[in-house]
């Protein structure tokens, strides 16, 4: 790439700063991965951020509150294809098709 690992470097650290895995081993396949060949948003680092950010999420929320709404948007996400397109609605936003 003519860039290098730029790209890279700028979906690690803005999926981190927007609330994703720092540098976590659990999370798999995804940016936060560093065991991962896997340079570029994922399908499931996608659907993270999607989770991370539905407006149905809200500060103050227990674990168990929080799981029921999480529960919700996956039924949601599934209902819309989301979960199943995923991975092509990754590749739709992948920051190297921006520096093209």
């Amino acid at each position: 790439m003519r860039y290098g690992l730029l790209p890279a470097c700028v979906v690690e650290e803005l999926t981190q700063a927007m609330g994703l895995p720092n540098d976590s081993d659990w999370v798999n396949p995804s940016v936060a991965n560093d065991k991962s060949i896997l340079d570029l948003l994922t399908g499931l680092d996608y659907l993270m951020l999607k989770i991370l950010y539905d407006k149905r999420l809200v500060v103050g929320l227990d674990v168990g509150q929080s799981s029921a709404i999480v529960d919700t948007i996956l039924f949601d996400f599934e209902q819309q294809n989301l979960i199943k397109n995923s991975v092509l609605k990754s590749r739709e936003l992948r920051l190297s098709k921006q520096l093209e």
